[in-house]
């Protein structure tokens, strides 16, 4: 009996020590709600509570621990210091934003070209050419263009030259053309399209050359090149005829003559004269071998006379 006694007492004293080294649990305090802060006070922290012990195996050995929850007011303040970060690395963008890209033209090009075409300034246009000339013989026509409404642009033109003025719509660049068939050779000496700028003028220079007489025409084309919504596009103007009076030098004449009608010439004048040139030349031989035969049947019979006395 007193070993079972002692037994049942020493069992106790374990069960007794076992009972005081077991953790206890704390449970955690309740936040003070947000409302009961006063405003412009920053509401505080929570203070880290004690660290409970840590529990032990049966074998002796620590157990590990459950990750213990934030409480919801100290998530609510960490996202809310996250974001104010957040907003203070880039105050130059939130203030300052980009511009944003104009908005795509919409407008139709040719309504571009047609306004363009119609705000071209004034200028001045002068075509200066001879007022007579020859055929076969090249003189030079020259057609000038300036902005300036009063510019000179006949002041150096030498004799004989005449020169027709005319007001025009003038772009950054011009076309002029000259065209003369069937009754001039026309080459040109500049590029057809050039540019036109604020002083001075730009000059275009033709060889003309004649190819029949009489009162004729020349025809001057002049062209406005407009450009507007990165479209390009030529304004003709209407075209300026100057009659020029061609005549005709007598050795011009025969020339134009016989190379317009060589063929009747041939058959109706060269075949005959030909023929007869032949024919006397013909009968001037057959005469100069006969006179020939009887100088050279004299001079026998005279030697044969001389033989036989």
């Amino acid at each position: 009996m007193g070993r079972i006694f002692a037994l049942i007492v020493f069992f106790a004293f374990l069960l007794g020590c076992a009972k005081q080294q077991a953790p206890q649990r704390i449970e955690p305090q309740p936040a003070a709600p947000a409302s009961s802060a006063s405003p412009g006070t920053k509401p505080a922290e929570p203070q880290p509570s004690a660290k409970p012990p840590q529990a032990t195996s049966p074998s002796g050995l620590p157990q590990a621990s459950p990750p213990t929850a934030l409480p919801p007011a100290k998530r609510q303040h960490d996202r809310k210091h996250t974001e104010s970060l957040s907003a203070d690395r880039s105050p130059a963008s939130v203030e300052n934003p980009a511009p944003a890209p104009p908005p795509p033209t919409t407008q139709d090009p040719d309504a571009l070209l047609e306004q363009a075409a119609d705000n071209l300034p004034l200028g001045e246009v002068a075509v200066n050419h001879p007022q007579q000339m020859k055929v076969s013989q090249p003189d030079t026509v020259q057609v000038r263009i300036s902005r300036d409404q009063q510019a000179q642009l006949s002041s150096d033109l030498s004799a004989g030259q005449v020169a027709a003025h005319d007001t025009l719509p003038i772009s950054t660049s011009m076309k002029v053309t000259l065209v003369g068939a069937p009754y001039f050779d026309v080459k040109n000496l500049d590029r057809t399209e050039q540019l036109i700028t604020h002083s001075g003028y730009s000059q275009w220079s033709f060889t003309v050359t004649p190819l029949q007489s009489g009162k004729l025409p020349l025809h001057v084309r002049i062209s406005a090149v407009v450009r507007a919504g990165g479209v390009e596009k030529s304004k003709d103007f209407p075209v300026k005829d100057e009659i020029i009076e061609v005549s005709v030098s007598p050795m011009a004449a025969m020339q134009t003559f016989v190379a317009n009608n060589w063929q009747w010439l041939w058959s109706t004048i060269l075949v005959p004269v030909g023929a007869w040139a032949w024919s006397q030349r013909r009968r001037k031989n057959k005469k100069a071998l006969a006179a020939k035969a009887s100088a050279n049947g004299k001079s026998q019979g005279q030697a044969a006379k001389f033989g036989d006395g």
